[in-house]
């Protein structure tokens, strides 16, 4: 018997089974099947010569899709005792099967749905929105809380009172009393080296014009779409960054990025053109023909499953659906506990067709918008804080949020509890809520640091709505990214493995000039998707314990204009103790794979550098080096050489397990000096490294542990590293 993740047959098993058996469900699924082989759409290629005992098949009961293979490129099966007794090339889950209402007697088997409407911009639509917005506004939840009225931005397109209204009622109106409802556009600009995919813009110049009116000539289609839906959904009111932000005044930036926490949290809708790259392509669509069903009809004999509630005389002709499956990598995969980046624009580029979900401004209005309405390609599908819905019935509606694993949904719960001044709760009692929302913000940069932006300068402004509301939760000061009360763990970001592009090291502006976006010691000083070794909930899941040793002495941020926002730079002050030693590169082992930039570097520690002797290599080994995207010392055009000094500034200590078999390291920010103001020397980050050594961790950590000392040897008070301040740029 194969065991996989999924029990893949050959589907002229299916055919045999209806046969001999008289399997009722064995026949559907086999003319199913072979009925949607039949007319397959044109990307799904099976080899002409391939027969049904080589096209092996999966059936999910619960979503009711269907995976097929068959036998080509080798993909393992393993047996129960685990040795390889097939090879199969995976298809994908590339067929759903599903029946309508007057079918409800098979219900048990196939899911009840329905085709796509066709046409997203139609009537029905429509009403299909209005019912999943009558459906949030019911929910018994309190999460979404989008159907309450709430204050204006500064300013809105108003779209006029109905769907109705000429296109001249279209304008620009500012600082409007009371409250209200007013829906979001999430959308994509374009290339800004193509003048014709640039949206319209609101300027110091044609601002007086647009609060008369907004020519409708010039609006892109995308914009043209988005007022359309709006009236029919009968809202007044329409924010569009672009001509809402005047976009030639630096002030009116800068203080409109700053409430763009307010912005989307308190819009009634938030309508995301997820499938257009530019404003040219519009919102709406027609569902591909390939996506569309195919009637099939099967041919049954009298069944004898009574489950199935098929009269046993009765021979009967049944009438199933079968077409391509749509695809929700962006949105399916919320409710799996993979890493969510991965759709985000990230390591997968499955969503190459969904442009927008790739840009760095769009996860922030996701995670802040209450209720998203995403246009795909080829269906409509709701997004909101307690629940999922989609045209072809895949996504789960209302589960409850608390439960859901994924860090995007949790990030989304975190946000609407400082929206309701209400206390976050965890499921976990060993994880408090400092735990939870430290861990969602560095998965949320995690998952942010992989998506575009256009202007490098935007990196914090683009996050800026998510951290403030962050800052309500931690009660902590923001420090470029970081957060002061959790530096001992912030600060050991490291770089994701396996995003280098293609060509030369980019380098990052180094953090003396007047160009730098970000200090080293912040995870925004490089344009590459990062991670954290240590997370919380890396200590959660594996009990890893993180102990801080390093002291925080102060830090100063130069703010544009807003502390959550863009920085000219910043220098960080800490103490602990330091290591002094060399580079070179590291040997190959198991934790030195050759990657596409070259090997990582090592630290060799030096016994003749520093104040004081530091210890040799071989009383402190370290692990690998996690260097710094940008340096390296295998690549020509070195940007740093073997053999130059370095200091291992100690931040935390780790441990896991017990000290016979466990694991113990202090684990250091690896700095190299690079200037030296008002007679103080300034140093920069260029990596993290782990010194594995059970010694030194316990000497750094506290009370000497006698069985330490006993079973390894102890580190005597006079052999202990020094502590130092050091400023860190």
């Amino acid at each position: 018997m194969f065991t996989t993740q999924k029990d893949y047959r050959p589907i002229g098993d299916l055919a045999k089974s209806a046969v001999k058996e008289g399997c009722p469900i064995c026949s559907i699924l086999h003319q199913a099947i072979s009925g949607f082989l039949a007319s397959r759409p044109s990307e799904i290629q099976v080899p002409v010569s391939t027969q049904d005992q080589d096209i092996r098949f999966d059936f999910d009961r619960e979503e009711s899709k269907v995976y097929l293979l068959w036998d080509t490129e080798p993909i393992r099966v393993m047996s129960d005792e685990g040795a390889v007794v097939h090879t199969i090339h995976k298809l994908e889950p590339v067929m759903d099967i599903f029946i309508s209402p007057d079918q409800a007697h098979l219900s048990r088997m196939f899911r009840v749905s329905k085709d796509s409407s066709g046409d997203i911009g139609s009537d029905a639509s429509i009403a299909l929105i209005k019912q999943w917005l009558e459906k949030c506004n019911t929910h018994e939840s309190w999460l979404c809380g989008s159907h309450q009225d709430f204050e204006f931005p500064t300013r809105l397109v108003d779209v006029g009172n109905t769907s109705t209204d000429t296109e001249s009622a279209v304008r620009l109106v500012e600082s409007l009393t009371g409250t209200g409802r007013y829906m979001c556009l999430s959308h994509c600009w374009g290339s800004k080296e193509d003048e014709n995919t640039t949206p319209y813009k609101t300027v110091k110049a044609n601002k007086a014009t647009h609060l008369q009116c907004i020519p409708h000539d010039k609006l892109s289609k995308t914009f043209q779409h988005a007022i359309d839906i709006t009236r029919r959904l009968g809202v007044r009111y329409l924010w569009i960054d672009s001509l809402c932000i005047v976009q030639d005044d630096p002030l009116d930036w800068q203080r409109e990025a700053a409430q763009m926490a307010s912005i989307f949290n308190h819009s009634y809708l938030t309508l995301a053109a997820t499938s257009a790259s530019d404003g040219t392509k519009g919102i709406f669509s027609s569902t591909s023909s390939d996506y569309k069903s195919r009637r099939i009809e099967c041919s049954l004999p009298a069944a004898r499953d009574s489950w199935m509630r098929i009269p046993l005389w009765q021979q009967t002709k049944y009438v199933v659906h079968v077409r391509h499956a749509i695809q929700h990598h962006f949105l399916e995969t919320v409710q799996e506990e993979s890493s969510s980046w991965m759709f985000l624009g990230g390591k997968s580029r499955k969503e190459s067709r969904l442009p927008l979900v790739q840009r760095a401004w769009v996860y922030q209005e996701r995670l802040l918008s209450a209720r998203l309405l995403h246009v795909f390609p080829n269906e409509l599908a709701w997004e909101c804080r307690c629940s999922q819905w989609c045209e072809c019935g895949r996504l789960h509606p209302s589960r409850g949020i608390v439960q859901m694993r994924d860090n995007v949904y949790w990030t989304k719960y975190l946000l609407e509890c400082v929206r309701r001044g209400e206390e976050p709760e965890t499921t976990h009692p060993w994880f408090t809520k400092t735990d939870l929302v430290y861990d969602m913000w560095q998965s949320t940069v995690s998952n942010y640091s992989h998506l575009k932006l256009t202007y490098p300068s935007d990196i914090f402004p683009a996050l800026g709505g998510v951290a403030r509301q962050f800052g309500k939760l931690t009660n902590s000061r923001y420090l470029a990214g970081l957060w002061q009360d959790n530096l001992a763990t912030d600060l050991l970001w490291i770089y994701e493995e396996g995003w280098r592009e293609p060509g030369a090291l980019n380098g990052r502006v180094p953090s003396t000039s007047s160009e730098c976006r970000a200090p080293s010691w912040s995870w925004a000083s490089l344009n590459v998707p990062v991670a954290w070794k240590y997370q919380t909930s890396m200590q959660r899941h594996k009990v890893v314990y993180l102990h801080s040793i390093m002291e925080f002495v102060e830090a100063d941020v130069d703010h544009v204009y807003d502390p959550f926002g863009e920085i000219r730079g910043g220098d960080l002050t800490i103490r602990s103790y330091a290591l002094y030693g060399v580079l070179q590169k590291a040997p190959k082992s198991r934790h030195n794979r050759e990657r596409a930039e070259g090997p990582k570097f090592d630290v060799g520690l030096s016994p003749e550098e520093g104040p004081k002797r530091s210890r040799p290599k071989d009383v402190f080994p370290s692990d690998v080096v996690y260097n710094d995207w940008d340096y390296s010392v295998a690549d020509s055009g070195l940007h740093i050489e073997e053999g130059t000094q370095v200091l291992c500034l100690a931040i935390s200590a780790v441990s896991q397990g017990d000290y016979r078999r466990g694991y113990h390291a202090v684990t250091c920010l690896v700095l190299r000096p690079v200037a030296v103001k008002h007679n103080r020397q300034l140093y920069e980050r260029i990596g993290v490294v782990s010194f594995e050594d059970i010694r030194l961790w316990n000497r750094l950590t506290g009370p000497d542990d006698e069985y330490i000392n006993s079973e390894y040897g102890k580190i005597e008070e006079h052999d202990t590293p020094e502590k130092v301040t050091v400023i860190i740029v």
